[in-house]
């Protein structure tokens, strides 16, 4: 087994992290809770569908959220009968916001939540390359 030295390493392999120039949000730690009903059971699939996504800039996640109300809202016009699907977002800083879809409850602070996600700004990207380092 050879074993290459720093600077070997370094003429061989071009490793790179950078600051995100362009704002990218990854949306991660999904959590879907017992389904109470067929929506509730049906909004569960739809958050799945959004876990782990890579998403390109601030415009794009705000569409992402309007087109997840949006099918909530189409959910609550399937299901008439069932208490509406809510939607709230809390924005912990400029890098992180969570989302929680929700049935609110009788009495105040007994929501049933039907999941949370948590979406965060990607603050680097780590890049690898085989290609010669070539510096000017």
């Amino acid at each position: 087994m050879t074993v290459l030295s720093r600077a070997e390493i370094k003429r061989h392999f071009c490793f790179k992290t950078t600051t995100a120039m362009t704002e990218l949000y990854v949306t991660h730690t999904l959590s879907v809770y017992a389904e109470k009903n067929a929506k509730c059971a049906a909004m569960g699939e739809i958050a799945r569908q959004y876990e782990n996504v890579l998403i390109s800039s601030r415009l794009s996640l705000d569409a992402l959220k309007a087109e997840i109300q949006l099918k909530m809202l189409e959910l609550n016009e399937t299901y008439p009968r069932t208490k509406a699907l809510m939607f709230s977002e809390y924005e912990h800083n400029s890098r992180h916001v969570s989302w929680r879809c929700y049935i609110p409850g009788r009495q105040l602070g007994f929501d049933h939540t039907v999941w949370t996600s948590e979406v965060k700004r990607v603050r680097s990207i780590y890049q690898f390359s085989e290609q010669l380092n070539i510096e000017s």
